[in-house]
């Protein structure tokens, strides 16, 4: 009986840990392709716009999702979480690499000369340290962005000052400033450039970037280009 379960957890976990590192690495050219169209035509909902913006502040991080993302976003939008770390690693494969961790470790107590009841609680010990390691790379990029927005609002408020445009600003945090904080205000930027208006743009990056602050200035922001008023001032 423990042969059998011995070649299930290897076959398991081996097939587990080859699909999701094949995965990782791979990159999908029609996926960015499709993307780029998107911003390209704005296939966004216009008249959902005022909507987004009234609850900016309180919304969670919502998104057209499938089965699996509408099951993840139950325990705290996990399907974000890749994004927010950025790391070039989807929720899904970092699970399938977990199992395969976790039947190694498995395998391991079956044939070592330990209990066999150890082994199941190996695996439930070292499956979950590929979403360990995601959530420890998210709290530190979150914390260095948080560290640099004063920054990115004091340059932002200059560039106001000496008469250039918000979008001349956003472009401006984005290169002269250290990633991460260049990175979502250049995608920012880019995402303009693309056609897509500075609302949207804006949203956006409130939406990727879980950060009350981040919120409070796109906020800022929409109402000052809806009202009117020195947005210097305001930041």
């Amino acid at each position: 009986m423990w042969i059998w379960i011995t070649v299930g957890a290897v076959g398991l976990g081996v097939a587990a840990a080859i699909v999701g590192v094949m995965q990782s690495f791979r990159k999908d050219e029609t996926s960015e392709i499709e993307d780029r169209l998107d911003v390209l035509l704005d296939r966004s909902k216009r008249g959902e716009i005022s909507k987004e913006k009234e609850s900016l502040l309180t919304s969670s991080f919502q998104d057209n999702s499938g089965v699996l993302d509408e099951f993840l976003e139950r325990f705290g939008s996990l399907r974000n979480l890749c994004d927010q770390a950025d790391v070039g690693v989807s929720l899904t494969n970092l699970a399938l690499i977990g199992l395969g961790i976790g039947g190694f470790f498995f395998l391991v107590a079956l044939v070592a000369p330990i209990p066999k009841i150890i082994a199941p609680l190996l695996f439930l010990a070292f499956a979950p340290s590929p979403l360990v390691w995601l959530l420890m790379k998210r709290k530190k990029r979150l914390t260095r962005i948080n560290n640099q927005l004063p920054e990115a609002m004091e340059l932002l408020g200059r560039t106001l000052r000496a008469g250039h445009s918000l979008g001349a600003g956003i472009g401006l945090i984005g290169t002269e400033m250290q990633p991460p904080i260049a990175n979502e205000f250049q995608k920012c930027y880019e995402e303009q450039t693309l056609g897509k208006s500075l609302e949207d743009s804006l949203m956006d990056m409130a939406n990727r970037v879980p950060n009350l602050d981040i919120r409070f200035f796109v906020t800022a922001v929409l109402l000052q280009r809806q009202t009117g008023g020195d947005l210097a001032e305001i930041l």
